[in-house]
């Protein structure tokens, strides 16, 4: 009986627990203009994100161009919504589910820049986090103490070559 809990406890947390993945977009169809990111990419919403294959297209800046750094052609980059408070892009979980988010490896897209990181639990603050981008790639980690949250909202110019994230359902 006791084999059986344990395993019935195992099951669960395999099924309940986040599993930590990297989001490279090298799934993606290869494009020369810049594309909305599909909404549930990789379980999560994207709001104001975009990718593109920077050598297919005309007009990126020295951002764009670190190729050798990416597992495919595309990168992902914003910010795509532009309203009356600025600029910003947002990664938001899905209904009923949140997420850490733990690195990603970023530059800025044309010149260098701040990149504001604000995360919220349920429409709650949890913290912000200022980077100072420049053109050359560089990996940024996330406030562990953040843990999980549901939204978190980018203000500024990024390329992203790569996203980690921890998602829980």
């Amino acid at each position: 009986m006791q084999k059986v809990v344990l395993w019935f406890f195992m099951l669960t947390l395999a099924v309940y627990a986040g599993a930590q993945q990297t989001v490279n977009f090298s799934d993606l169809p290869d494009v020369s203009t810049a594309t909305p990111l599909p909404t549930g990419y990789h379980s999560l919403n994207w709001s104001g994100v975009l990718y593109v294959n920077p050598l297919k297209t005309t007009g990126v800046g020295m951002g764009f161009l670190h190729t050798s750094n990416i597992a495919g052609t595309d990168v992902g980059f914003g910010p795509g919504v532009c309203g009356s408070s600025g600029c910003y892009s947002s990664i938001s979980a899905k209904q009923g589910a949140n997420f850490q988010l733990v690195s990603a490896t970023v530059s800025a897209g044309h010149s260098s820049g701040t990149l504001i990181v604000t995360a919220y639990n349920s429409g709650s603050y949890v913290g912000a986090q200022t980077y100072s981008l420049t053109t050359d790639t560089q990996t940024l980690s996330f406030p562990q103490q953040w843990g999980n949250v549901t939204e978190v909202v980018l203000q500024g110019s990024f390329v992203f070559y790569d996203v980690t994230v921890k998602i829980n359902r």
